[in-house]
């Protein structure tokens, strides 16, 4: 099961993309054992790469600490470069890259065991370890939709194609919360089940008539990658973006529902959240009709890069899928 971690990172020189070459050698210079150097190679590998030493898979047959440069002359590495594996042989394990896809599926209306079905082909389909679907996808935007439990048996479907392609779906539904509460929430699946990962924060004004907001920002962890979790108006204010990327995230992943003529907002607050933050950005947006008054919604689902450019994005067709690769 892949529970919801809100535990923020913080207090390491470690870039997402790798160490510093010259922030690897301090560390390992102040060792002053081989014990020492070999527990901060546990560290790392257990607290900045969220993985126990050993019990990921080859993790602790490739960890091996190489020798330290002196501490005098020039490196042959520069400040600030990433490290390279002929100095350094997996000081931490090399994390394999993580596919991600952001489907905008085919929906009906209230019709929750059928649209587990065709999330379930969804899954299969995309070949992605990381499967993000939009807003209230298992119910369309029905706002009146009955909420669903974790233990729905007419999401059985979609926990067995889970469990047959090794993939995390996130999808949306209308959930129960504690003292009679109702939430918009993202629901994350795999082979074990499902459980909630995460409750929109900000709500629309028709949405707040009924469900109340969730209390604080999200984050799953998969294979190592951080994925902060956003849902639809979630993604339009600077706030939410702010303290989902101070968990300590790899990207920020959001599923949405907007109008047709709301597609370039939708695609300019994700430009601005890879751009001011740094992180990659995934969306998954309806397309075709939906409930709440949607007739038409934006599709254009995509991915952008750290920096704000766009990597891939669908058009307004509903089914198309698009997959992209976290390095």
């Amino acid at each position: 099961m892949v529970e919801a971690d809100r535990t923020p990172v913080g207090g390491s020189s470690v870039r997402r993309d790798g160490v510093s070459w010259m922030d690897l050698v301090a560390a390992l210079r102040e060792a002053r054992s081989a014990h020492d150097r070999y527990e901060f190679v546990r560290r790392y590998v257990t607290e900045w790469l969220g993985a126990p030493l050993g019990e990921r898979d080859g993790c602790a047959d490739h960890v091996a600490v190489a020798p330290v440069p002196p501490a005098r002359g020039r490196s042959h590495v520069p400040a600030g470069a990433a490290v390279p594996h002929d100095r350094v042989r997996e000081v931490r394990r090399m994390r394999g890259s993580l596919g991600i896809a952001v489907a905008q599926p085919v929906c009906v209306s209230h019709d929750v065991a059928g649209n587990a079905v065709r999330h379930a082909e969804t899954v299969r389909a995309a070949g992605a370890r990381v499967v993000v679907f939009p807003e209230l996808s298992l119910t369309g935007y029905e706002l009146e939709a009955a909420a669903i439990t974790p233990d729905d048996p007419r999401l059985a479907p979609l926990v067995e194609a889970c469990a047959g392609t090794g993939s995390l779906a996130l999808v949306g539904a209308p959930i129960r919360g504690d003292a009679g509460r109702e939430h918009i929430a993202m629901l994350a699946v795999d082979a074990a089940g499902v459980s909630v990962a995460y409750r929109k924060m900000w709500l629309g004004t028709a949405e707040a008539e009924r469900f109340t907001p969730g209390d604080e920002p999200a984050v799953v962890t998969v294979d190592g990658r951080r994925l902060g979790l956003a849902i639809c108006k979630d993604t339009g204010v600077p706030q939410h973006a702010a303290d989902t990327v101070a968990l300590g995230v790899d990207a920020y992943v959001a599923g949405t529902v907007k109008l047709a003529e709301e597609a370039d907002l939708q695609a300019e607050r994700a430009r601005r959240i890879a751009a001011d933050h740094g992180v990659r950005v995934a969306v998954a947006s309806f397309a075709g009709p939906t409930g709440g008054g949607f007739e038409q919604t934006a599709g254009r689902s995509g991915v952008w890069a750290p920096g704000g450019a766009l990597v891939a994005q669908a058009g307004t067709e509903p089914g198309a899928i698009i997959r992209a690769t976290l390095p």
